[in-house]
C-alpha cells in the first residue's frame, strides 16, 4: 500500500507526454540552428587558388655527384662558372660535367713531424722509413711513431726499409 501512494504522488507531478515531446523538439531545433550557424562558418568559400610564374631571380646550382672512375662528376644549372684550380669547367648540353685533372683530384695531406725526428714507423708494421720517403709518407697519421735516429727505431724492434 505504501508503494501505491508513492506512485500516485509521482504520477500527480508528471508532465503530459505532449509537453515532453514538444520540449525535445524545441531542444533539437535549437541544436540544429546552433550547428547550422557553426557549420556554415566553415563553408565560407576560400579564395580561388592562383598559380603564377616564379618571378624570383634564378639561383645558380652546382651539384656534385661524387667520385667515379677517378673523375669528379656533377651538374650545373643556371648562370654559373665552375673552376678546378685555374681551369674553367664547361658542362655538356645537359649541364653535366666531369673533372679528370689528376692534379686537382690528388689528396694532399701535410703532416708536421715532431722536431728532431728523422725516421717514422707504423704502430702496426715492423719497418721504419726516412720521414720524407714515399714509404714514410704513406703511413696513416694516427699510426705513426717517430724516432730521432735509426738506432732508436731498431732498439724498438723495427727494421730499416729496403
Amino acid at each position: 500500500m505504501e508503494q501505491n501512494d508513492r506512485m500516485r504522488r509521482i504520477s500527480r507531478f508528471s508532465l503530459p507526454p505532449s509537453f515532453i515531446l514538444a520540449a525535445i523538439g524545441a531542444g533539437l531545433f535549437l541544436c540544429g540552428i546552433t550547428l547550422g550557424i557553426l557549420g556554415g562558418l566553415s563553408m565560407i568559400p576560400s579564395p580561388p587558388l592562383m598559380l603564377r610564374d616564379d618571378t624570383r631571380p634564378h639561383v645558380a646550382v652546382v651539384r656534385l655527384g661524387g667520385l667515379r672512375d677517378s673523375s669528379l662528376r656533377g651538374t650545373l644549372s643556371g648562370e654559373v662558372r665552375l673552376f678546378a684550380g685555374d681551369t674553367l669547367i664547361l658542362p655538356d648540353g645537359s649541364g653535366s660535367f666531369r673533372i679528370t685533372d689528376r692534379n686537382f683530384l690528388t689528396n694532399v695531406i701535410t703532416i708536421k713531424a715532431p722536431s728532431g725526428m728523422q725516421f717514422v714507423a707504423s704502430k702496426r708494421g715492423r719497418t721504419y722509413y726516412a720521414i720524407g720517403s714515399s714509404g714514410g709518407e704513406s703511413i696513416v697519421p694516427a699510426n705513426r711513431i717517430y724516432f730521432p735516429d735509426s738506432a732508436s727505431a731498431q732498439k724498438a724492434g723495427y727494421k730499416p726499409a729496403k
